[in-house]
């Protein structure tokens, strides 16, 4: 069954209508209705629903992302503030880039950098950009080609100077995080 429904998404049927996909009708609404409680409003997401198990009827829902507002906010905002479950007091200046609609970060002062070390421990995060708090978690980018694409942003949006050429040093390319709505 599952075979089928990750078949029936790869041949281009919506991930939800492939996810309920035998559940029947009355199964398809509970579970549509528990997968409509999980979302939170700010991000738009696609729910993969399916059994966590082969016994009883706990269900998981597929990874979130960005919807098209934050992602636009955060492709035309050059400093975001970002606050860490670690350290919720106090906020941190940092610069965002957006690379084929995944959101990155870097830290300017490697891994010294106090909100890098907490989300790179596997902490969460809120960032503050455009009026909008986005909470956020991290996941380290070991990607090389992507890791480029995330340099070349950076260059693109920060523009030249030493402080966007500090950001593509090869000693800080390995502080590349993408975040995740969480």
């Amino acid at each position: 069954m599952a075979q089928r429904r990750l078949r029936d998404a790869e041949l281009g049927r919506s991930l939800g209508e492939a996810a309920l996909a035998g559940y029947g009708q009355e199964g398809q609404k509970v579970v549509q209705g528990a997968a409509l409680a999980l979302v939170e409003p700010a991000h738009k997401c696609m729910p993969i629903i399916g059994p966590s198990s082969g016994r009883g009827s706990a269900y998981i829902l597929a990874m979130t992302r960005f919807d098209v507002d934050a992602l636009r906010d955060l492709r035309s905002t050059k400093e975001v503030r970002i606050w860490t479950g670690k350290h919720p007091e106090s906020a941190v200046v940092i610069w965002v880039v957006v690379a084929d609609d995944a959101v990155f970060v870097r830290s300017y002062r490697g891994a010294r950098g106090r909100w890098y070390r907490d989300l790179a421990a596997g902490g969460d995060a809120m960032l503050e950009v455009a009026g909008r708090q986005l909470a956020v978690q991290a996941i380290p980018e070991h990607d090389p080609a992507a890791i480029e694409r995330v340099s070349g942003e950076f260059l693109r949006k920060y523009g030249p100077g030493p402080y966007a050429e500090a950001m593509v040093k090869q000693e800080i390319l390995a502080t590349t995080l993408r975040l995740e709505p969480r």
